[in-house]
């Protein structure tokens, strides 16, 4: 705490904030390969990054995060094929993010910024992905979901009325419950919602993702995010059905992108809605 309270001195908030942003381009850098690899079942570690048109390994002076793309116009240094825009992208919105949350995060809450931005990065690869492929990778769930328990067994979970958290074993149990919850309420509503609908309502992608939010960010937090993305998902569809001028049962709307903006609008409204912890 003292430490972060030193970075946030006049003379030091620059360079920190600096370095955030650098690292949420590192990281948006990294869910591109997740974004691209992962619904192709390929894996994000071990595969050497690769021009996806020649194949060419791409060499480290290339893969600088936004540079990089700048410095070769978006093109392979190889066959000098366009990459889509996407990838300076996601890499701009990650760095935004973080440097966004940095600004916000005040020193009594510095417990809650390692969960929000392990979130929003989940999130983002989540909601792409989803939006694309209409699939969640479990992958990313269940990443999401052992982060959090594992953040609320040394931290706790916070509410954001109250501002109460219990961490070690309260924490831990807390954590599991929330996401047991969630799972569950959920799955019966996924259920009966397609029996009474005839399609499917919710995905058993969007349960898995909401139920890791539950570990994560509580059951609050689930709950004010399911409702965010439920009303902006709802929106997109009347809209959406009035262009194409087809039935809203007709359509398909991608939850997990609304789950994932409504998580990262969350997490950044947090710090100035709810008072400090």
């Amino acid at each position: 705490m003292e430490l972060y309270a030193q970075l946030l001195t006049p003379e030091m908030r620059p360079v920190f904030l600096t370095a955030m942003f650098i690292f949420g381009s590192c990281i948006g850098s990294f869910l591109n390969v997740c974004i691209w690899r992962m619904p192709l079942k390929e894996s994000i570690v071990f595969a050497p990054s690769h021009c996806t048109s020649c194949g060419k390994a791409i060499k480290w002076y290339d893969n600088i995060p936004l540079v990089s793309y700048l410095v070769l116009g978006g093109k392979c240094r190889s066959c000098h094929k366009h990459y889509t825009m996407r990838y300076f992208v996601i890499e701009l919105v990650t760095a935004i993010i973080f440097l966004l949350l940095a600004i916000l995060c005040p020193p009594e809450n510095l417990k809650l910024l390692p969960i929000f931005l392990t979130a929003s990065s989940v999130m983002i690869a989540a909601g792409m992905i989803d939006a694309e492929h209409a699939i969640i990778p479990d992958k990313l769930s269940y990443f999401l979901l052992f982060a959090g328990i594992l953040y609320a067994s040394i931290f706790g979970i916070f509410s954001p009325f109250s501002g109460r958290h219990h961490a070690g074993i309260d924490g831990f149990a807390t954590s599991i419950f929330t996401a047991i919850e969630v799972a569950v309420f959920l799955g019966i509503f996924a259920v009966i919602g397609k029996k009474l609908a005839g399609v499917t309502v919710l995905g058993w992608g969007d349960v898995k993702l909401l139920a890791a939010v539950g570990a994560s960010l509580g059951l609050v937090g689930v709950l004010a995010i399911t409702i965010i993305a439920s009303m902006a998902g709802a929106i997109f569809g009347v809209l959406l059905a009035l262009v194409k001028h087809q039935k809203m049962a007709k359509l398909h709307v991608r939850f997990g992108a609304f789950i994932a903006i409504a998580t990262i609008l969350y997490c950044i409204l947090f710090y100035i809605v709810v008072p400090r912890l």
